[in-house]
């Protein structure tokens, strides 16, 4: 990245980390302290890739909009989401609906939820191999959401009941 070699005066400059952030999420990473703290650079930054998650400022990775960015391709966000989100019912269901492996990462609490859990997994979860598997191991009643294929599944079957 071009950014890594400005001066830092350059690298504080906004529209140019605007700019190489769109183009390469990465570049946040060498964009000044104060840019890592703005929302909208951050946002362009984990648009183009969610690893930019990692480089922003530890208040902007509590951002429910950042979050939502992310979960699609990269669950493990969640994990480092602020107990409130983590807690929060629609939000992790909606995390769960774009990536089943991000049930992985909900509060305990919401894990321990019959009813969260069967909703998580009926709104489409259920073929989602990582996503029953970790419900599964949570709560063995809830292999019956799990989808018709998986249930068939002899490996699938062994994994739940080990």
């Amino acid at each position: 990245d071009a950014l890594q070699h400005a001066s830092s005066e350059l690298r504080g400059d906004r529209d140019i980390v605007l700019t190489a952030v769109s183009l390469s999420g990465g570049a946040l990473q060498y964009a000044s302290e104060e840019l890592r703290h703005d929302r909208e650079v951050v946002l362009a930054a984990v648009r183009q890739t969610t690893e930019a998650f990692d480089f922003a400022a530890p208040e902007l990775r509590g951002e429910r909009d950042l979050i939502r960015a992310c979960v699609g391709s990269r669950a493990s966000v969640l994990r480092d989401a602020t107990m409130e989100i983590r807690e929060d019912r629609e939000f992790v269901l909606d995390a769960v609906a774009r990536n089943g492996a991000c049930l992985e990462f909900a509060a305990e609490a919401l894990l321990a939820d019959d009813a969260f859990m069967a909703e998580a997994l009926a709104q489409g979860q259920g073929h989602d191999r990582d996503a029953v598997l970790a419900a599964v191991k949570q709560r063995g009643s809830l292999f019956q959401h799990a989808s018709e294929e998986l249930r068939s599944d002899r490996v699938f079957v062994l994994e739940c009941v080990a």
